[in-house]
C-alpha cells in the first residue's frame, strides 16, 4: 500500500528521539488512518492530515479523546469555526484550510487521543487518529562507583540512577580511552569492571533515555597502580594503628598519676590545717599563798607590830600548751 506523502510527512516529529507509527485501511469508502506520536513536556507537537477530497469537502472536525470523555476542539460547521475546550486556551495553533493543528507548551495532561473527521459533499468521510504521548524531560543522571581491590585485580561496579521513578527510562553506556571515540559497552543501570594491574584508564558515560530526551554522565575509572598504592598505604595502617594507641594509653596512664598525685597531696595538706586549727593553748594562773589560820595570823601580827607590813607574795603564771590526741586514719 503506497501511502499519500502528507500523511508520510506527519511521521516526523520535531525531537530527533521522537517516533511515529502509521496504520492506514480503508473500509467500505472511508479511509481511517491512526498515527502513535511522542513530545516532550513544554514542547510544541503538530499534527496533520491530509485528504484525498480536496475541493468536495463540506466538514472538518476536530476531536480529543481522554479517559473515555471525548472534547470537541473545532468544529467548520459552526460559526465561527473554533471550540475550544478550556485545557487547550491559547495554546492551540490551526492552519488556514483546518489541516493542521500545533499545540504549544505541552502538558502531561495532553496526552491522549486526537481525532480528525473530513465529511465531502456525497457523505464520505476520512477518519484520522493520532494517539499523543507528552513525556517529561529526562532527569540528569549520577553515577556512583563502589570499589573491592586485592593484590591483582580491582573490581568496579558503576551504578547510573536518577531522581524519578518512571518506568519509561532505559539505560544504556559507552567508554572509551582517552581521547579516542566512545564505543558501546553495555546496557542497564548498573555495570561491573574488572580491572587488571596493566589496566590503563577509561571513561564511562551512562546515557538515561525515554522516546523523546535524553541525559548523559561520564565517570572515568583510575588504573588499577593507582589502587595498589592505596592498598600499600592501607597496610601500613597495621604498623600506625597499634603505635598510635601504645602512646594513647601511655598519656591515660600518665594524667592518670598525675591526678592522683594531686589528690593525695591536696588532702595531705588539708589534714595539716586541720592539725593546725584543733591546737588551742589555755593560760592558767596558779597563785601560791600560806595556810592563814586564826592563831597563825595572830602570832605574826604581835611579832610583826611596830615592823613595816610585809610584802604581798606575787602570782606566778605557769604556761602549759594542751593538744588534743592526734585523730588515726584507716
Amino acid at each position: 500500500m503506497i501511502f499519500p506523502p502528507e500523511i508520510i510527512s506527519t511521521m516526523n516529529l520535531e525531537s530527533p528521539l521522537g517516533f511515529a507509527a502509521l496504520i492506514l485501511f480503508s473500509l467500505g469508502g472511508e479511509t481511517k488512518a491512526h498515527i502513535n506520536k511522542s513530545a516532550l513536556q513544554h514542547d510544541s507537537i503538530r499534527i496533520s492530515f491530509s485528504s484525498q477530497k480536496i475541493g468536495t469537502i463540506r466538514a472538518i472536525t476536530w476531536r480529543f479523546e481522554k479517559n473515555g470523555k471525548l472534547f470537541t476542539i473545532l468544529d467548520s460547521t459552526e460559526k465561527p469555526y473554533y471550540i475550544y475546550d478550556s485545557q487547550f486556551r491559547d495554546r492551540l495553533l490551526m492552519s488556514d484550510d483546518l489541516y493542521t493543528m500545533t499545540i504549544t507548551d505541552l502538558t502531561l495532561q495532553d496526552a491522549g487521543v486526537y481525532t480528525v473527521d473530513v465529511t465531502d459533499t456525497n457523505g464520505s468521510a476520512d477518519i484520522y487518529s493520532f494517539n499523543v504521548t507528552v513525556y517529561e524531560p529526562t532527569p540528569l543522571p549520577t553515577i556512583t562507583t563502589h570499589e573491592e581491590k586485592d593484590r591483582e585485580r580491582c573490581n568496579v561496579t558503576l551504578i547510573c540512577s536518577v531522581p524519578s521513578s518512571s518506568s519509561d527510562l532505559s539505560y544504556y553506556w559507552k567508554s572509551r580511552h582517552q581521547d579516542s571515540t566512545y564505543q558501546p559497552y553495555s546496557n542497564g543501570s548498573i555495570i561491573q569492571i574488572s580491572v587488571p594491574p596493566d589496566h590503563q584508564d577509561m571513561e564511562y558515560l551512562c546515557i538515561v533515555h525515554n522516546p523523546v530526551d535524553q541525559k548523559n554522565v561520564s565517570t572515568s575509572v583510575k588504573s588499577c597502580s593507582g589502587n595498589r598504592s592505596s592498598s600499600l598505604f592501607s597496610r601500613s595502617h597495621f604498623f600506625i594503628i597499634p603505635l598510635l594507641m601504645a602512646l594513647i594509653i601511655l598519656l591515660v596512664t600518665i594524667i592518670f598519676i598525675y591526678l592522683k598525685n594531686k589528690k593525695r597531696h591536696r588532702a595531705s595538706e588539708e589534714h595539716k590545717h586541720k592539725e593546725n586549727r584543733n591546737t588551742e593553748i589555755d593560760y592558767i594562773e596558779v597563785t601560791t599563798q600560806p595556810r592563814e589560820d586564826s592563831q597563825r595570823v595572830e602570832m605574826e601580827n604581835n611579832q610583826n607590830r611596830g615592823k613595816p607590813p610585809p610584802q604581798k607574795m606575787k602570782a606566778e603564771t605557769v604556761y602549759t600548751t594542751l593538744q588534743h590526741p592526734q585523730p588515726t586514719y584507716t
